[in-house]
């Protein structure tokens, strides 16, 4: 005998996970689903994965997340809010380069300072972010829909060394992605509206501060 469902859902991770959780609970208000959820790993949890051994704890995939108001509405409704670790964004982040932890710069003189990147990376860098930037073009754009990969954006603005050493050790610490297969506005919507609000980084911004104030100037008014 066939057992039929209404949903299938190939991959038991985030997005399945949430994917089957969202359906269940509209269902709740209707007649009951059947949903399936497909997985070829022996677990689920996708790229979100955690080990022991020897006593240590640590995390295979992404170790963090953007609170998003959606994903922090996720964690409370299957019951995790108790669970949540906020970061303290004061707190000083490395990335593991050349058999050592480097300190991420967080601030326009810890870049200058810092070892992470050489100085022809952080001179291509400092351009890019003032605006220097070759426009978007090539084959795989069409093929993207006309976006950027992650990858794609941030080298063109910023440069290769920024890509490698900064921008990839974030994402797979957030996405556990593929920089080359990640789309930039999804993954860096502000980052990439600001380039687009301004031609460069630099501008974006103080371009998107000063629209901000004028839209909070009008509200107050």
């Amino acid at each position: 005998m066939t057992n039929v469902v209404d949903t299938l859902i190939v991959g038991a991770g985030i997005s399945g996970l949430s994917l089957a959780h969202a359906l269940q609970k509209e269902a709740r208000t209707g007649s009951p689903l059947k949903i399936l959820v497909a997985e070829s790993q022996g677990r689920v949890g996708g790229n979100i994965t955690t080990a022991t051994a020897g006593g240590f704890l640590w995390e295979e995939g992404p170790n963090s997340f953007s609170p998003t108001p959606e994903l922090m509405k996720l964690a409370v409704d299957v019951g995790l809010k108790q669970e949540l670790i906020f970061a303290d964004r004061q707190l000083p982040r490395y990335v593991y380069w050349e058999n050592k932890l480097q300190p991420v710069p967080m601030t326009p003189q810890a870049m200058i300072q810092s070892r992470l990147l050489s100085f022809p990376g952080k001179l291509r860098a400092l351009f890019g972010a003032l605006g220097f930037v070759a426009p978007a073009m090539g084959d795989r754009l069409s093929q993207q829909g006309g976006q950027e990969t992650v990858s794609q954006f941030f080298r063109r603005h910023l440069g290769t060394e920024v890509m490698q050493r900064l921008v990839e050790p974030f994402v797979s610490g957030v996405y556990a992605g593929d920089p080359q297969q990640l789309s930039a506005a999804a993954a860096f919507g502000r980052v990439t509206k600001m380039a687009d609000l301004g031609g460069g980084l630099v501008a974006g911004a103080l371009l998107s501060a000063r629209k901000i104030r004028s839209e909070g100037t009008r509200l107050n008014s």
